[in-house]
């Protein structure tokens, strides 16, 4: 049986790296206890980059409507701060910004980061609470961007 891909083709205006890391910091948030569950990855497929919500990566058989509507309102926000470019923006008129929780850089490193799907090949190496991601990410102008997230 073949795998259908549901994931959302988009062009990058910043560089992978930001974007992912940015996407490890949207998603559901727990403030009690300090965790955050991503709901979107990226990844590039035939070439292409898209972006995905978890459960169409685990190959979950179905996503109910706010899955959905999270996956689509994560990237309004990316393409709302210039980070990519949408092919088809029919999807941004399901999206609901007030059920997606959104941690600040700065908050990040006092953060777990709690993922429900890893990346082949790429386990980041953890060095006083920073990752290999969080250190480029150190070194990236964040004023460049419209919303200081």
């Amino acid at each position: 049986m073949e795998k259908k891909d549901y994931g959302v083709a988009v062009k990058l205006l910043r560089p992978f790296a930001v974007v992912r890391e940015t996407l490890e910091r949207i998603g559901i948030g727990s403030r009690k206890e300090k965790k955050i569950y991503p709901s979107c990855y990226i990844k590039t497929v035939d070439g292409k980059v898209k972006l995905y919500h978890f459960k169409e990566l685990l190959q979950v058989p179905k996503m109910d409507e706010m899955d959905i509507m999270r996956k689509n309102t994560i990237i309004w926000l990316l393409s709302n701060w210039n980070l990519i470019k949408v092919f088809d923006e029919t999807i941004f008129k399901n999206i609901s910004p007030k059920n997606v929780f959104i941690l600040s850089r700065k908050e990040k490193t006092d953060w777990e980061v709690v993922h429900k799907f890893h990346y082949e090949g790429f386990e980041p190496k953890i060095t006083n609470k920073k990752t290999e991601r969080q250190s480029y990410m150190d070194t990236y102008d964040s004023k460049e961007r419209k919303i200081g997230v």
